[in-house]
């Protein structure tokens, strides 16, 4: 945790997304610290499901609880409680009203590979960076159970990641990518992920044209990746990014139908709002090719997370997270 407590503006989120492949379901799941420039430090707990077919079973709410509910540990054994909520190393838990509809969790997880930086070190030592992120967990292995009303998922073993974001307001704009639930052509699940974020940071007060952090990790080994479709069509519904990984060249191809987005808003802690457009639902295929080879290519359908920010609510994401107060 990197709130001491008292400073202001900042804002700090550790999220994870899931993929049941039984089902073809995702979810997503927030626990987030709001300290604003003005009004009482607060915390929310955010829980999002993205299921096929089975409208009753698609939820999107946050809870916010005052400061009063909140405790948190930096040293070890680390965690933070939100109300009845906790999120701790190798565990989460929590509970939350979705319009009507109870929703519960309790999962557990392994973390398979190591922490990934996203952005450049130098960023994490300076302060003039108004937003960092880090992937404690790009990798997981994740169990348990999660209850949708009458609805049971039990997850065993189930691709996953977790984040962590923190700053004193978030960035102007961005993407963000990440999936590490790809198959080979019979079915068998492949040891990897790919990542990325491409965003317009606020550096000293101003807004920097956009700057991208991609990565590969693929069988062990580490490549990084660059965006091949240009910032200007980050609103459509495809992505290329691009690079090498040793020999190979390697091609990622993200899509995601805007029918499957959720719109979060997110109170931008100096004030104002940022608008987040999220699905757990998108498509991606990973190709690598070797020099006089045919290509491999590995495909992770209706798996991959992604996610749009702005300023501005794009009317094509149906569904819209409610915060409850």
């Amino acid at each position: 945790m990197r709130w001491n407590g008292r400073a202001r503006p900042h804002y700090e989120a550790w999220y994870t997304t899931a993929s049941h492949l039984t089902t073809g379901a995702g979810f997503w799941i927030r626990y987030a610290i709001l300290s604003p420039s003005r009004g009482a430090p607060r915390v929310q707990v955010w829980f999002t499901s993205f299921v096929p077919d089975l409208a009753e079973s698609n939820v999107a709410a946050a809870q916010e609880y005052s400061i009063e509910h909140f405790s948190g540990e930096t040293a070890e054994p680390w965690g933070l409680r939100m109300g009845p909520s906790l999120l701790e190393q190798g565990r989460m838990t929590g509970m939350l009203d979705a319009a009507g509809t109870p929703v519960t969790w309790d999962l557990v997880y392994q973390p398979v590979t190591d922490a990934l930086e996203l952005l450049p070190k130098p960023f994490y030592r300076t302060r003039w960076v108004s937003t960092k992120v880090v992937v404690p967990h790009p990798f997981l292995m994740i169990g348990g159970k999660i209850q949708i009303g009458s609805r049971t998922f039990i997850l065993n073993g189930d691709p996953a990641q977790q984040g962590h974001v923190w700053g004193s307001r978030h960035a102007a704009e961005w993407i963000w990518f990440h999936c590490s639930a790809f198959v080979d052509d019979r079915g068998e699940s492949m040891p990897g992920y790919v990542t990325g974020v491409t965003a317009q940071p606020r550096v000293a007060g101003f807004v920097l044209p956009p700057l991208s952090f991609g990565h590969v990790v693929w069988q062990e080994a580490h490549g990084a990746l660059r965006p091949a479709t240009p910032w200007q069509k980050r609103r459509d519904d495809r992505w290329i990014w691009s690079g090498r990984l040793g020999d190979d060249d390697v091609t990622a191809t993200l899509t995601f139908p805007w029918s499957e987005m959720v719109l979060a808003r997110y109170e931008d802690p100096p004030g104002g709002e940022v608008f987040c457009h999220h699905t757990e639902r998108g498509d991606c295929t990973l190709q690598l090719r070797a020099p006089r080879q045919p290509p491999r290519i590995f495909h992770a359908p209706s798996s991959a997370h992604l996610e749009i920010g702005s300023r501005t609510a794009d009317p094509r994401a149906p569904r819209v997270v409610r915060v409850q107060r």
